[in-house]
């Protein structure tokens, strides 16, 4: 229920002061409860977070001064530790999924500390991918968004060091393509397990999502328009025009204004690097400054609409 339609209904209805706030407070104000749980999973999150990256820090720091098999001991011993209080600690959804994924950071703490020990030779988008492959395992059975996150990093990561230590293919603006394939195809996925498992319903991992694609396409629309000429930079193009028209189109059917924001937004940077493109000169810069001003006011100015429009239906 939206609160601008509850007090329209009040000030046209003989409906109750008193239950009107009783409904606001039901409906709308988030109650003890809500807060309470809130600030659990966020103390939570923070205290797991920090004891990792304490983890990692103790190691970085005291390298020099272990022993292998202290090193080696240590960190598969705290993964044993984080793994346990998971399992006896399953009847707690939140703290279960917060050690798990803990756990699962761990994962990648042995493998660097047993690489660096044993110098295995192998390559680093090995590492990364079989970090991966564990990951998957568990963000399959959790469902959960930083698991999901951490699944969705790991995959670019992995992405990213093959092409720089396997391949000379995935260059230039293939490169571009297929990041872009991979996260529209988490993107998919998540909203397909949104839809029909009822999990990841945190908006908060699809808007870090999108939020990055968005930078992906703008980026590789700008080093492709800019590098020397690439044929499959019009694969690009067509690609990110066909993205930002379904992006739009869902946006405007789900009601979704954030993603319209970000659509509006990268419609912007693409007009803006064309202007700088046609015509690099002083003229140039004057047109581009107007072109942010007059574009981001009508941008913001739509929206708002939008929004108010979307309240009121």
């Amino acid at each position: 229920m939206v609160r601008s339609f509850l007090h329209l209904l009040a000030a046209n209805s003989r409906w109750p002061v008193a239950a009107m706030q009783e409904t606001l407070e039901k409906e709308i104000y988030a109650d003890k409860k809500s807060w309470h749980k809130f600030i659990k999973g966020l103390i939570l999150s923070l205290g797991l977070g920090f004891f990792v990256a304490g983890v990692v820090f103790f190691f970085a720091f005291n390298w020099e001064h272990l022993h292998r098999f202290a090193k080696l001991g240590l960190v598969q011993g705290l993964f044993l530790i984080l793994a346990g209080l998971a399992f006896a600690l399953r009847n707690s959804q939140l703290l279960h999924r917060l050690l798990l994924t803990a756990a699962a950071v761990m994962i990648g703490v042995i493998f660097a500390v047993f690489g660096q020990i044993y110098q295995t030779g192998a390559n680093a988008y090995d590492f990364f991918f079989s970090w991966w492959l564990l990951v998957l395992v568990w963000s399959i059975y959790l469902l959960f968004e930083p698991m999901w996150l951490l699944l969705i990093t790991l995959a670019n990561i992995t992405l990213y060091m093959f092409m720089e230590q396997e391949t000379t293919y995935l260059t230039g603006s293939r490169a571009f393509i297929a990041f872009i394939a991979l996260n529209v195809l988490f993107y998919i996925i998540i909203m397909l397990i949104r839809q029909y498992r009822k999990e990841l319903k945190a908006n908060w991992l699809i808007y870090l999502l999108t939020v990055y694609l968005a930078g992906v396409m703008s980026f590789g629309f700008t080093i492709g328009l800019y590098a020397k000429w690439d044929n499959y930079f019009l694969v690009l193009v067509v690609l990110e025009a066909v993205l930002l028209l379904i992006a739009t189109w869902y946006s405007l059917r789900k009601k979704d204004i954030f993603l319209l924001t970000i659509v509006g937004l990268s419609g912007m940077i693409i007009v803006l690097d064309l202007i700088n493109k046609i015509r690099f000169s002083e003229f140039s810069f004057l047109l581009s400054g107007l072109w942010i001003i007059a574009s981001l006011t009508l941008l913001v100015k739509q929206l708002v609409q939008l929004q108010k429009k979307w309240r009121n239906e």
